[in-house]
């Protein structure tokens, strides 16, 4: 008898041990998020962690997106005002109702962050200081009722907003302390940051307070493992030994390690380039300081920028530095689609690019051409220009394989690896200093403003000092400009994709960014966890409807 109860005892506590696991907590060996100052954040390293904390008006999931905190929109006849109600039951975990003018809120501070200002209406004013917040078309009509005004009509302009809400009243008592532990920030979202542990892990528990907590994220316990240490051993060991339950951004070095049984392979929309700074400018100390001339002299010149891109086999320095990754000529690649779904943009609006394998004589003759004009006699003259990057394994990595080639191809040994925290490269690259930085943006499949748009001159990346500075942009073409502008008007999209194509010419044929790669990735899913989705990594860990065994 005593047997049997003791047998009927453990066989509960297993049940009991089971029903939590059905709950389940993970374990995700990703990156260190970089802030999560929401006012401050420009890096798709912190989406992991506003994807679990926030809700969104529409929440991005598996390539699409769906509504979480907006019940709909309307939207006015000339298709420039749009009214949307928020949902009943939004509230932070703390209890503080979420309301429209906390979603206004979180969306004026994101404008002059990202490149989205020109949508508004007195949006880049708003960023230039020319006009205040109470012109800018964003707006709270009542707690419920959020209203967006556009400047113009533009076709790039996606409604189903991924905007998250900011209590403002929070974020200023809080001011720059805002994000730096669990205790200054608020929750909104499916998940709660319960501790941070800078260079270890993240731990977030459910928040119970979140509007769908009863029908999705239903794993009650996430930890992120952000250890500095990359290296593929370390991970597959992790992996084997069940510290961790999923890798995100794994190397195929751990692919091959773990099986491919248990990995999975995505295109990720990030299209990274070399970024030439031709202002003779950087902000230091309060004001605008001048360049070396020589330096940009040289960056400035067409075939010296021209010599350096045909010199990279795209191909073989992805290979060698990414075998995941997708070698690119164009700044449009096959996540852009068409004039249909079933068509990529790329196919159907061919442009001339620099081969993926590139020409060491084209690059050699552009050299020689780069010489003459700047009155070189050889390449032993050239000043010394630095190339900025983050100083991260891959990061690295590729600096000094595109430095190796440009040496063995034009011979030159003037250009200069500088590496540096993310937050620290992403500031210098604020403040213009540097000659040549390593820069990575967003390309989506609906040609959004966050890609071409960028260039124009004023655009978010052209012109990221904005008013007061004692330049107009990096990058300038009037022809290129009114293409653009041509192409964020017209509804007909084959029309507007035909204006893309040839605004994208010519910001290709000028060189003054070098796309490099679309930066793909590989993820390990232990076979206890199901349905867990990566498709971009600036969206977000996807655990939307994830179990554990």
């Amino acid at each position: 008898m005593k047997k049997l109860v003791s047998l009927l005892l453990a066989l509960a506590m297993l049940l009991t041990s089971a029903a939590a696991l059905a709950e389940g907590s993970l374990t995700i060996k990703s990156t260190e998020p970089n802030t999560l100052n929401w006012t401050q954040s420009q890096s798709n390293l912190d989406s992991d962690v506003f994807y679990l904390i926030n809700c969104f008006l529409y929440r991005p999931y598996n390539g699409t997106a769906y509504a979480e905190a907006a019940e709909g929109y309307t939207v006015s006849d000339d298709g420039l005002t749009y009214t949307y109600t928020l949902k009943d039951g939004l509230v932070y975990s703390d209890g503080t109702p979420v309301t429209a003018d906390d979603f206004a809120y979180g969306l004026l501070t994101k404008i002059g962050l990202d490149s989205t200002a020109n949508f508004y209406l007195n949006g880049e004013a708003y960023v230039n200081g020319e006009a205040d917040e109470s012109e800018v078309g964003i707006k709270a009509l009542d707690d419920k009722t959020l209203q967006i005004t556009l400047a113009s009509y533009n076709a790039d302009f996606d409604p189903e907003l991924n905007a998250c809400p900011l209590n403002r009243a929070f974020a200023e008592a809080q001011g720059n302390a805002l994000g730096g532990t669990p205790d200054n920030l608020m929750y909104s979202g499916p998940y709660i940051l319960t501790e941070w542990v800078y260079g270890s892990y993240l731990t977030f528990e459910k928040n119970p307070s979140y509007i769908y907590a009863d029908d999705s994220f239903q794993i009650s316990n996430v930890k992120i493992l952000s250890s500095t240490d990359s290296s593929a051993s370390t991970a597959y060991s992790m992996f084997e030994t069940g510290e961790v339950d999923v890798i995100v951004s794994a190397k195929t070095e751990l692919v091959e390690l773990v099986g491919e049984q248990y990995a999975h392979h995505y295109d990720s929309s990030a299209m990274q380039m070399l970024e030439f700074n031709t202002t003779g400018y950087y902000y230091a100390d309060g004001s605008f300081q001048t360049r070396d001339e020589a330096v940009t002299a040289l960056l400035a010149n067409k075939n010296f920028r021209l010599a350096l891109s045909w010199a990279l086999n795209r191909e073989a320095i992805v290979g060698a530095v990414n075998e995941s990754g997708s070698p690119t000529a164009r700044y449009y690649g096959s996540t852009c689609l068409g004039t249909t779904d079933d068509v990529a943009y790329i196919d159907e609006y061919p442009v001339e690019t620099v081969s993926l394998t590139g020409d060491e004589a084209k690059a050699q003759a552009y050299l020689a051409a780069a010489l003459e004009e700047l009155g070189y006699s050889s390449v032993d003259e050239l000043p010394t220009v630095k190339y900025l990057t983050f100083d991260s394994e891959m990061y690295r990595l590729m600096a000094e394989t595109i430095q190796s080639e440009w040496k063995r191809v034009l011979g030159i040994n003037n250009i200069e690896i500088e590496l540096q925290p993310v937050q620290s490269a992403i500031m210098s690259m604020v403040y213009m200093d540097y000659d040549i930085y390593y820069q990575s943006l967003s390309v989506t499949p609906t040609a959004m403003v966050t890609s071409l748009n960028c260039w124009m001159t004023g655009g978010t990346v052209s012109d990221v000092m904005g008013a007061g500075a004692p330049f107009s942009s990096i990058y300038s073409n009037s022809q290129f400009d009114e293409l653009m502008t041509k192409a964020a008007t017209e509804s007909d999209r084959a029309a507007r994709l035909s204006l893309l194509a040839q605004a994208e010419q010519i910001i290709i044929d000028d060189a003054v960014i070098l796309p490099i790669q679309f930066n793909g990735s590989y993820y390990i899913v232990n076979d206890r966890v199901h349905g867990f989705v990566q498709v971009d990594s600036q969206e977000g860990l996807m655990i939307n409807y994830a179990t554990v065994d």
